[in-house]
């Protein structure tokens, strides 16, 4: 459950170049898709966007969560099953804590 002061923490992560990763990613998007939906409706995940390279190819994403610390936010990440099963390169992660401006 999240605290009454919660962070935000801003997340890049991008896809494994592995060709063995890269074709498992079809079979592994609807349990992905469904766990985000899952953080989404505990209201971890605020946002989530898919990075694309200049040829229209996913190679990442980027995702704003709401968590009580870097290290619970982090664990959100890390309990995806992209990162579960090497499609999103945890190697890459970069995260920042924000602070979500209300103008």
């Amino acid at each position: 459950m999240i605290q009454q002061n919660p962070k935000y923490f801003y997340f890049i992560i991008h896809e494994s170049t592995d060709p063995i990763h890269v074709a498992r990613k079809p079979s592994v998007v609807d349990e992905h898709v469904a766990y985000l939906k899952t953080i989404k409706a505990e209201s971890y995940l605020q946002s989530a966007a898919v990075i694309k390279n200049k040829d229209g190819d996913y190679i990442g994403a980027i995702l704003l969560c709401r968590a009580d610390s870097e290290h619970h936010a982090k664990s959100l990440i890390e309990n995806d099953p992209f990162v579960k099963d090497g499609i999103w390169d945890i190697n890459t992660l970069k995260v920042h804590e924000v602070l979500i401006m209300h103008i």
